[in-house]
């Protein structure tokens, strides 16, 4: 039962972390710079989800990587297709990497246990309020 929800996990943050966050920002949003700010806002909104679910992204990583070098090369080749000098290869490249280098780095460190009063919480679990 663990590994369905495992892959069930790992289907949902592709889906949402890495389809979703980069093909629509790319779509949206026109300025590079804007751009890589919304993804960094992202990262961090998306690797606290990651922790909160305990789930180890090191796999879906490892999978988005390979699929973004796939997806930045069709796009790449679609433009030049069509003549159009809008999309900037170098910088999508550099910035989707760097959105999944944070989602993972982030998703592992709201996970780190840090020591509460009588035993060790995650970090994401001392970030929200206690009521």
């Amino acid at each position: 039962m663990e590994i369905i929800s495992w892959v069930g996990l790992s289907l949902l943050f592709f889906l949402v972390a890495y389809l979703a966050v980069l093909n629509v920002l790319e779509d949206l949003i026109q300025n590079d710079i804007l751009r890589l700010f919304l993804m960094a806002l992202l990262s961090i909104l998306m690797s606290f989800l990651i922790a909160i679910f305990s789930y180890q992204p090191i796999f879906i990583i490892g999978i988005a990587s390979v699929a973004n070098y796939y997806r930045i090369v069709q796009k790449s080749q679609q433009n030049d297709k069509q003549k159009t000098k809008n999309y900037s290869i170098t910088y999508q490249f550099v910035a989707s990497y760097i959105y999944l280098f944070l989602l993972c780095s982030l998703g592992y460190y709201f996970q780190m246990p840090v020591q509460g009063n009588e035993d060790s919480l995650p970090y994401w679990k001392t970030l929200l309020p206690v009521e």
